[in-house]
């Protein structure tokens, strides 16, 4: 059974829409399978389903960035911990700069999931809330503190849908690269 979300996308476009040209950027899927160990997807396709939606649906629900270089698919992943040998920019490469910062107002402390769609009744049977696990910053990461911001209270949206995972540690896993990913002000550099 195929429950990565980088392989199962592979997949959909390499053996579902029997594309026999199709190559895979070696390093971005060794890259992509190792920012996802454990991650298991689970869904029915219960109809015909719009490929592009799916494939759109499984990256939006995991760290991965799918695209093509020619007919070569490839995958960009938001990795764990980065070094200054992933990205450099060069003094030589920049004509202007400007740095700003996330508003206040967009940083997120609270992130809900409500995940195992039940095709049947298009209703989701479990929520991270519901099921008592961790869903703010502070109760996942140690030392964090909404104080530090000057937030008091929690700030989230409306409970985020994820219909194709069933796995609670999946689920998990997702919740806690969300609440990373908008828990902070990050400096912006245009």
């Amino acid at each position: 059974m195929i429950v990565k979300p980088s392989d199962i996308i592979y997949h959909i476009i390499g053996v579902e829409l029997d594309n026999p040209n199709l190559s895979v950027e070696s390093d971005g899927l060794t890259d992509a399978r190792n920012a996802h160990t454990d991650w298991q997807m689970g869904f029915t396709v219960n109809k015909k389903i719009n490929s592009k939606k799916l494939i759109e649906g499984i990256a939006k629900e995991s760290k991965l960035f799918p695209f093509f270089k020619g007919n070569k698919l490839s995958f960009n992943s938001i990795l764990d911990v980065y070094t200054s040998a992933d990205f450099e920019i060069k003094d030589s490469d920049v004509i202007s700069y400007k740095f700003d910062r996330t508003k206040i107002e967009d940083i997120k402390t609270k992130v809900i999931l409500n995940y195992y769609l039940d095709y049947s009744t298009d209703d989701f049977k479990k929520s991270t809330e519901s099921n008592n696990q961790a869903d703010t910053a502070e109760e996942f990461f140690n030392g964090y503190s909404n104080d530090y911001y000057g937030i008091e209270g929690e700030q989230g949206d409306d409970p985020i849908e994820v219909k194709y995972i069933r796995h609670d540690e999946t689920v998990i896993k997702l919740q806690r690269f969300l609440l990373a990913w908008y828990c902070n002000q990050h400096n912006i550099c245009k």
